[in-house]
């Protein structure tokens, strides 16, 4: 394939040259000179987000897989000037893999993020930065995968300046809106969260749309929820790469467990259930999940562990995330879908099949 036609949606060529670089500092810039062969690494399926300069001004993508040659690489900075073919652009450095160490043991580290979303009400809105698997008669995500770096964890965005939208892509009417929410006791709970994505304005901002939350109870979002996405970050900080896969779940639950004094039973699932259709809705449209999980994949140079987290959308505290850890084959089992499928099945079956142990 040409390399113009690699990199789509391409307006223009060399206009970057001379750009300033004041970012923090990123692994890949570290490790990566002027001249290298680097392969670009996507998180989803449109590609890699190509930039005019090293702070915003995307205007398209380019293939994963492809090959570039470093051109600039950012000095105490997480930027780098690529070309492929005559065309040049700017990219996170952390999209920018050696082509002598891509994937790693064979595994395609972008389908880790894909999972079955079966057609028809259900739509899969995909972008650079996570996937969403979209269900517009409940109104609210099935779930959403995306991938966190720690080259890629902070950076200037400020969710206090997002304001929550519909998604362009999906029709209103077939979303939430703010008039849901309001009055309704819920809290607009984030699936890929908002202080995950502060790399960037218009990432903690792609955050904010209907299409990527679920009514959650205020006592499970701000208390042991908010702490297991935390508990993830500090991985990621740590040196890990995860991959996550968060969503809704429909369980059968006794009525005394959305009580503000709810038997301690409540706070737990029996994996052996099956999902149930939704019974509870916000203004009569929205439906109101039992349980929200969480599946995590991680990868701390070479070694490879699973997490799984299931939480009931119940008012009352919940306590430490720590409590509710469950094998992601569990979740699995829930949702009747298989994650984490790209996985070689050796070591697939061993980590999902263990209770996750590395929550400290």
């Amino acid at each position: 394939m040409a390399a113009s036609a690699q990199i789509r949606r391409i307006a223009a060529i060399g206009l970057l040259i001379g750009a300033t670089l004041v970012f923090w500092s990123g692994a890949n810039a570290q490790s990566l000179e002027p001249g290298d062969a680097v392969r670009l690494e996507a998180e989803s399926g449109r590609g890699v987000t190509l930039h005019r300069d090293a702070r915003s001004s995307w205007f398209g993508y380019a293939a994963d897989g492809i090959e570039a040659v470093i051109v600039e690489a950012a000095d105490n900075g997480h930027w780098l000037r690529i070309r492929i073919g005559e065309a040049e652009a700017w990219i996170l450095a952390d999209y920018a893999g050696s082509v002598a160490e891509a994937q790693p043991g064979g595994i395609d580290r972008e389908a880790l993020l894909q999972a079955a979303c079966e057609p028809g009400v259900r739509r899969l809105l995909e972008d650079d930065l996570f996937i969403i698997c979209f269900d517009a008669e409940r109104r609210i995500p099935v779930w959403v995968s995306y991938r966190l770096t720690p080259a890629r964890m902070d950076g200037v965005g400020d969710r206090s300046q997002s304001r929550w939208r519909p998604d362009d892509r999906v029709e209103a009417s077939d979303q939430a809106r703010d008039a849901d929410y309001i009055g309704s006791g819920f809290h607009r709970g984030h699936m890929a969260p908002a202080e995950a994505f502060t790399r960037t304005q218009r990432a903690v901002d792609a955050t904010h749309v209907f299409t990527n939350a679920v009514p959650q109870t205020g006592s499970v979002n701000s208390g042991a929820w908010s702490r297991l996405e935390a508990f993830v970050r500090k991985r990621v900080h740590a040196g890990a790469h995860a991959w996550v896969v968060t969503g809704a779940l429909f369980l059968p639950m006794d009525s005394a467990c959305f009580a503000a004094l709810a038997p301690q039973s409540c706070r737990f699932v029996d994996p052996s259930q099956a999902e149930i259709p939704p019974d509870r809705f916000m203004s009569a449209r929205v439906a109101i999940p039992s349980h929200t999980f969480k599946a995590i994949l991680t990868d701390d140079d070479g070694i490879w562990r699973a997490c799984g987290f299931i939480m009931a959308n119940i008012p009352q505290r919940m306590g430490s995330y720590k409590d509710y850890q469950y094998a992601v084959d569990e979740i699995e089992s829930l949702m009747g879908v298989d994650l984490f499928a790209a996985l070689p099945d050796d070591i697939e079956s061993e980590i999902e099949a263990a209770s996750c142990g590395a929550a400290q």
